[in-house]
Order: structure tokens, then sequence, then C-alpha cells
């Protein structure tokens, strides 16, 4: 029994060596160190807390309230957030991590770790070349998205060999497939309500003009000029009231399935929601920096394309950063703004965000072009889902997502 006790540890030795980095060999670039806390497994076996090493082919999933640090060299790290799965892939000159589910934060140079992955997706990350960088990785129900927290990010497409930059600050966002489009002659999303003094509707590339009384469908895009205003009443009752110099694209409104989808790509609407009462109905406005969700409510919500602000004035919203997974809910009355990965905690809006929340998008019926509209009741309650188009790289600075905004950002 002695005898056999001292082979198994010298074994475990030899076998230590092989596996950790050694100081006069130099650390085997096949291989990582891992840190967990928590719930995690690897290759689907429960691991106590504590170090572990990782190899090509090894699959680690951390569970709820869980984690890993993944060290593949010094300063060379990429950490694991909880309910995230990711496996590790052979490369070149060491190894690669590819993203299953959940969200990663890496810091590297990527020297050891030679890229981060999505699975199912052609596209590598990476920093650029000998650069160091800090990003974050995310691949949620609404889409993937990379978030160049400190450092130039870069996207490679193997399938069409091209490669995008992600400016320190910015999100890039590789969504799912665009909505579906509506049966032919059923994309009526409403109309035109009112006008101050005059905008511009967007259809197919093409820019007119829009009237009272003029119709919106889906993929219409909504401009008003820095003096104007338009209010716009929806199929299902909702009205939706456009601020100067903004563009709002009406994306899908499906009155019958209560389901609408909104992109605010600039500035700024107080939107006034029909209660919802199907099953999978749902009503969402999002922005380049966050998507804000409708759970029964009136709710003024503004960017500048590197802020998002949501202030609620009746019912509760749900802002989510697009690079994070969870988001605020904000009661009424309270105040939130989105940045980076991000959002600040609700805190009590101000008497003039309040009040900004009506007065700045507000048409009124004396202006130069308006009609005359009734006044518009308070409606409620709904539920939301995020549907995000294609690569694209939206301005998040990298500041801290609750400090006041200044110059145009949204008050």
């Amino acid at each position: 029994m002695k005898t056999t006790v001292r082979v198994s540890a010298v074994c475990a030795v030899l076998l230590l060596a092989i596996c950790l980095p050694s100081a006069q060999a130099g650390p085997n670039p096949g291989i990582a160190m891992a840190k967990f806390s928590g719930t995690v497994s690897v290759n689907g076996h429960p691991l106590p807390t504590g170090p572990r090493a990782l190899a090509a082919g090894d699959l680690l999933e951390a569970g709820s309230n869980s984690g890993a640090t993944i060290t593949f060299g010094p300063d060379e790290i990429v950490a694991v957030d909880q309910n995230t799965a990711v496996r590790m892939l052979p490369g070149q000159d060491g190894l690669r991590v590819q993203l299953e589910r959940g969200r990663l934060q890496v810091n590297s140079a990527h020297s050891r770790l030679q890229d981060v992955r999505l699975a199912g997706r052609t596209v590598s990350v990476g920093s650029e070349a000998g650069k160091r960088a800090q990003y974050i990785v995310s691949r949620l129900p609404q889409g993937d998205y990379v978030y160049a927290r400190l450092g130039r990010v870069s996207l490679r497409e193997a399938a069409l060999g091209m490669t995008t930059a992600v400016p320190e600050g910015r999100v890039a966002e590789l969504g799912s497939e665009a909505p579906a489009p509506p049966p032919q002659g059923a994309d009526h999303a409403g109309k035109v309500a009112a006008s101050v003094p005059k905008g511009y509707l967007v259809r197919a590339s093409q820019k007119n003009n829009y009237n009272p009384g003029d119709d919106v469908r889906w993929n219409d895009e909504i401009q008003t000029e820095n003096t104007g205003r338009a209010r716009v009443s929806l199929d299902d009752g909702s009205i939706l009231s456009v601020g100067a110099s903004s563009s709002l694209k009406v994306v899908k409104h499906d009155a019958g399935a209560q389901q609408t989808e909104l992109e605010l790509t600039a500035g700024k609407i107080r939107a006034q929601v029909t209660k919802i009462g199907k099953p999978g109905g749902s009503f969402q406005v999002k922005t380049p920096t966050a998507v804000a969700g409708v759970v029964g409510t009136d709710f003024y919500i503004e960017t500048d394309g590197k802020r998002t602000r949501v202030t609620v004035l009746e019912g509760i919203v749900k802002l989510t950063p697009l690079a994070a997974a969870i988001g605020v809910s904000i009661a009424a009355g309270q105040t939130s703004v989105a940045a980076g990965a991000s959002a600040s905690t609700p805190a009590a809006a101000s008497a003039s965000q309040l009040s900004n929340a009506t007065s700045s998008t507000s048409v009124s019926a004396t202006g130069a072009g308006a009609s005359t509209a009734a006044s518009i009741p308070t409606v409620a309650v709904v539920a939301a889902s995020a549907a995000p188009a294609a690569v694209t790289a939206a301005v998040v600075p990298n500041v801290d997502a609750g400090a006041p905004a200044s110059g145009t950002s949204p008050q």
C-alpha cells in the first residue's frame, strides 16, 4: 500500500510538470489555467473551487451566481460570467476561446490567447496586432455583441475576408435575422396625426415630406428637423410623440399580434402604449446603446447615439444595454441612463426632467403646419423582447453610465 501511494504521488508530480507552466521551460501554449467560484463544470463534470488546467476541447460551464477566471499568461485573462459556457479550441500558437452562451470579459494582447469566437459564426474577435485591449463579448437571446471597453477591437469575418474595427467605447452588434416581413398589403402601422412645422418620411430609400393623415408603414422612418415635431398614431391606439432632430424607424407594428419594434437612432420620443393582452405581445424601443422594453407605461426615451436616457411617467420600463445580459427596471417618476455595458441605478427624476419628457415632444396645435389633435389618454401594459439587426458599430462612450450627461447628451 505504501509503495502504491509513493508511485501515485510521483505520477501526480509528473502530470503537473507536464500540464502546468514551468519557469525553466516556459508556459505551455496549449494549456490555460482556470480558477472557479460557485457551481462550475468542465466537460459535464462538476468541479470544486480551485485551479484547473484547461486544454483544447474542454467545455467550461458556469452556473448561476458562479464564474471562472482563465489565465493564458501574464495580464492575459478571460473572466467568465455566470450562466456562461465556453469551449477551448486549438490555435496555431496557443488556444482560442469559443463563446457558446453568456458573457466574457477579455483582457489580452492576443498572444497565447489567439482570439475569441462565437459558436455558429465565422467571426473572430481580437485586438490590433501587439496591442492590449479590454472588451466584453456577449451572446444573449437578442443577439451577439462586442463592447470595446479599452483599446481598439477587431472583428474578422472569415467567410467574407473582411475586418471591422470597433473603436474604444463602442458596441458592435452581430444581430440575429431581421424580422419576417408582413404579409403583402398588411404592413400598415399607423398615420401621421400631427406635425410642426414639417418633417420627412423615408420609405424604400426615398425621402419625402409628410403631412398629417399620411400612412406610416413597416420600416418607414420619421425624421424631424431642429424645429420640427411629429405625432404618430399607431394602429393599436398607441401614440408616439417625436421631438426635434429625431430619427425614428417603425421596424414593425403588428396590431393584431400586438408586437411593436421601434428604432430611435437619434433624438427623443414619448411613447404612450396601449395595454397588451395577447400572449407574445411586446413593445420595444431600440437605440444604438440599449433596448427599452415596456411593462405597461407612458415613458420618454432620448439618445444622442452615445447614451440612452429613459424617464418613466407611468408604469414600468426595463432598460437593457445592448452588451449586457441584465437590465434595470425603471418605475414611474424615475430615470436611468444606459451606456456601454451598464445602466445606472434608477433614481428619482428631477422636476425639469419630468417636464422635459412631455414638453420637448409636444406638438402644438397652434404651430405652423400643425393639425388639431384631441388630447391623448394615458394607457398601459406590455412586455418586451429584442431583435437586433446586422453588424453595426454604435457609439457608446467608456464612461460611468450614471454620470450626468452633458452637451447634447440625454438630460
